[in-house]
């Protein structure tokens, strides 16, 4: 005997609608999705689990913008890693007066002994204007001339150690550009070991290099650090020598380096400065007024920057 057929084969439309009760009746008995909890607390000194590569961290905005000044040519580098952080026309080509006399000071250092003797010749003896007063004849030793040619700018002896080391001038200029082009200066070229002649040149770029590389002296560096020196002239006069870098006086933690000026090139600063680890370098050119404000400015806004991007790294 042939069974019955199922109630939905004979009545295929109360069979979907039994099949879809039970499709909903299944999903209402179904658990609900519950919130991802939240992420565990790290246990203090426990250590953290180290996310993806994330983006670069940046400075706040109020100490990524430099401030305006009136050099025409600027570089701010981090003196020891290098990194510039900010630069303006750093690489045109300005005549640098006096800080010539850090390249005259470094061949000075790198080919004489301090206790060695130098001659004033006449051309020496009449150098104008910054001078220490050398005689035709007189005789100084070149620790001394050293901190009259880096401290007070002395015209007559930047002569007369070019004329000692190198019997010329004309031989003396040569040998500083050499020594710059050895040390990968390529936008510098000296005439004069004194910075009176505007023929010689160099860059804002050129500069920072120069004097990162001179800083390995330590004696140079001691010597730019210096406020004021005490010293004996032949005649038996005793000099005190004030450093002509105002920073030295007016910002904390000035640690050199150079100024300069001719009516050509108006003025220049080459400054460094140190806050805890952390040390600044700041070069000006063609500054129609006295640099320091503008150097001093520079300066708290690179270490302000430093400090914002260390903190952004932590």
């Amino acid at each position: 005997m042939t069974a019955p057929l199922l109630p939905c084969l004979r009545a295929p439309a109360r069979c979907f609608l039994l099949l879809a009760l039970i499709v909903v009746a299944q999903s209402a008995c179904s658990p609900v999705s519950a919130p991802p909890a939240p992420a565990p607390q790290r246990a203090e000194g426990a250590v953290p689990v180290r996310p993806g590569p994330s983006p670069t961290p940046q400075p706040p905005r109020n100490a990524s913008v430099p401030p305006r000044v009136g050099a025409l040519s600027v570089l701010v580098q981090n003196f020891d890693t290098g990194a510039v952080l900010y630069a303006k026309r750093a690489d045109v080509h300005h005549p640098i007066a006096s800080l010539t006399k850090i390249m005259t000071a470094m061949v000075v250092l790198r080919t004489t002994d301090p206790t060695d003797v130098v001659s004033t010749s006449r051309l020496a003896a009449r150098q104008e204007p910054t001078e220490l007063g050398l005689r035709p004849g007189e005789r100084m030793n070149v620790h001394d001339l050293l901190y009259a040619l880096l401290l007070h700018s002395s015209n007559d002896v930047a002569v007369a150690l070019a004329e000692h080391v190198s019997h010329s001038v004309a031989a003396f200029d040569a040998l500083m550009t050499t020594q710059a082009i050895d040390i990968g200066l390529t936008d510098t070229w000296f005439a004069s070991p004194s910075g009176l002649n505007d023929k010689g040149y160099s860059t804002a770029r050129d500069l920072a290099a120069m004097t990162r590389w001179a800083y390995r002296s330590p004696t140079f560096a001691s010597i730019v650090a210096t406020k004021s020196y005490k010293l004996r002239m032949p005649s038996g006069k005793r000099v005190r020598l004030r450093n002509l870098n105002d920073l030295l006086f007016e910002y904390r933690g000035a640690i050199g380096v150079k100024t300069g000026y001719t009516s050509k090139s108006h003025w220049s600063l080459v400054g460094v400065a140190q806050r805890g680890s952390t040390r600044i370098l700041v070069v000006l050119l063609a500054d129609p007024r006295v640099p320091f404000r503008d150097g001093e400015a520079l300066l708290d806004w690179a270490f302000a920057h430093e400090a914002a991007l260390a903190g952004a790294t932590r």
